[in-house]
């Protein structure tokens, strides 16, 4: 875009008038393309860092801000399984709930399947994933990687591992 510029301000005051001219539609046109390089080339620099910024998904988990409350899904998690009785480091599971007589499902959708699909999941639904990505998402204790978790849990195992409600 600067040399655009530079020759605009050359052909400005060219003679005679016709270089003038030519040489402000040349400058006009290097700035014009100056600019979409430009703006194609920050464009992919931005893209490049969506995977390292988490796709754009807030993990919701203790970031190093220096706060002293903890985050929303480490306090949740913790909540809801002392409400549940569940000993430190044992996450509550669709199993757990059904144990004691409550029938919990929800639904939740695969945006990449396009279609929604109810928890618990049933027999023949398997989703691969990695422990270390969910890790982010959710406590440590919660994402178990020796083996895959008890029935009727939502995650299980080590690297791509498949969650399947058969456990």
């Amino acid at each position: 875009m600067l040399p655009g510029v530079f020759l605009a301000i050359v052909a400005w005051n060219a003679t005679p008038k016709w270089l003038s001219d030519v040489g402000l539609s040349l400058a006009l046109a290097l700035i014009a393309l100056g600019s979409r390089v430009g703006a194609l080339t920050a464009t992919i620099q931005m893209a490049k860092q969506i995977p390292e910024n988490g796709w754009g998904v807030c993990s919701v988990m203790t970031e190093q801000s220096g706060g002293t409350a903890p985050a929303l899904v480490p306090w949740l998690a913790a909540y809801l399984d002392n409400l549940a009785g569940k000993p430190d480091g044992k996450p509550l599971t669709f199993g757990d709930l059904e144990n004691r007589g409550i029938d919990l499902q929800m639904i939740t959708t695969n945006l990449t399947n396009g279609k929604p699909y109810s928890m618990p999941f049933g027999a023949h639904t398997h989703f691969y994933y990695k422990p270390q990505e969910l890790k982010k998402l959710f406590p440590e204790y919660v994402v178990p990687v020796d083996g895959f978790a008890p029935r009727y849990s939502l995650i299980a195992g080590p690297e791509w591992r498949g969650a399947d409600s058969e456990g």
